[in-house]
């Protein structure tokens, strides 16, 4: 009789210390706004490999995890990690909830500009490529006078001489004629599509922020001046810093190029001023008394001033003044208006 109860409180404890070695943790995980349930949060025993995740019901099931102190940690994309600690075999007997808190997740800058019509992206048949800050600069640097040269390095886009006198320039989109092509300035038009290969270098790139182009027929939204692309030009818009630049350039050509741009803002006001002053000389490169290189001078002012009146609702003012005297041709006909 004393060998059986021996051999049955052996097995009694025995089970007991097994029990007490593999505990399981049971909890509800739900949103901390909504009270809804979680489908798919990831928990873990920290240190460990073990783990588990939550089900349709936002329930999730621990199995084996060791006694004493133990930190379970709950993730979840686009919610803040929650760390909760646990005292193991639990004493607790009700029903555990854990409330997980939104996180805003943080974007790169989206910029949306809106036309004439409302289209869901995936329907809008056009391509919008992009020039961004980072080659705007790098144009700037390489040539400060004007926008010929930073848009002539995109794919698709000739820049032409269209008069070997005034030295005038016309943009080609897919091949066609610059008068089909529109240039844009935040959205609205800068000049008819007759005058925009002039247009082209009267602008300096300064205060751009970036470029977009759009190749192909734009016709519905902007007329027969768009049926072979848009130019638009974004420039930059005062920020709570205040900003200024200033360039000076000059080559071995006699050209000159002087520009500066300043910026500012004082609560729901602000404004830009764009200045510019650029020059050059003629030069017969080639020797036959006929200048390759027409003599100008050019100056353009193109202050904006900006309202907010809200986040959503804003408005702004602008001016742009160009003011140029071009002469190209025979180098005695340029040196005898220039004396009188």
């Amino acid at each position: 009789m004393t060998k059986k109860i021996t051999i049955a409180l052996f097995i009694l404890f025995g089970s007991i210390g097994i029990s007490l070695a593999q505990n399981g943790f049971t909890a509800f995980v739900k949103d901390k706004e909504t009270k809804e349930p979680l489908i798919g949060v990831n928990v873990i025993v920290e240190g460990t490999t073990r783990g588990a995740s939550s089900d349709a019901n936002g329930k999730v099931i621990l199995q084996n995890i060791p006694n004493g102190k133990q930190t379970l940690v709950f993730s979840y994309i686009g919610y803040e990690t929650v760390e909760k600690s646990y005292v193991f075999p639990l004493r607790e007997t009700g029903m555990i909830v854990i409330y997980l808190e939104p996180s805003p997740l943080n974007l790169g800058e989206v910029i949306a500009y809106s036309t004439r019509t409302n289209n869901r992206v995936e329907e809008v048949p056009t391509r919008i490529e992009v020039i961004g800050q980072a080659e705007v600069r790098e144009g700037i640097t390489i040539h400060p006078g004007n926008i010929t040269r930073m848009l002539g390095e995109n794919s698709g886009i000739q820049i032409q001489n269209t008069s070997a006198v005034s030295g005038n320039v016309t943009l080609r989109i897919l091949g066609l004629p610059g008068k089909y092509t529109q240039l844009l300035q935040d959205g609205f038009p800068m000049y008819g599509g007759f005058s925009s290969g002039l247009s082209l270098l009267q602008i300096p790139p300064l205060d751009l922020r970036q470029v977009e182009i759009i190749k192909g027929s734009s016709s519905t939204l902007y007329g027969g001046d768009a049926i072979a692309g848009i130019v638009n030009l974004i420039t930059k818009t005062p920020s709570d810093e205040p900003e200024f630049s200033m360039l000076f350039n000059q080559t071995h050509k006699g050209e000159t190029d002087i520009s500066s741009y300043y910026s500012g803002r004082r609560g729901k006001l602000g404004f830009t001023i764009l200045g510019s002053f650029n020059a050059q000389g003629a030069k017969d490169v080639s020797g036959n008394r006929f200048a390759d290189i027409p003599r100008y001078d050019r100056a353009v002012l193109s202050p904006k001033l900006f309202y907010d009146f809200d986040e959503n609702n804003h408005l702004f003012i602008g001016l742009s003044s160009v003011a140029e005297n071009r002469i190209g041709g025979n180098m005695k006909a340029i040196a005898d208006k220039a004396a009188n």
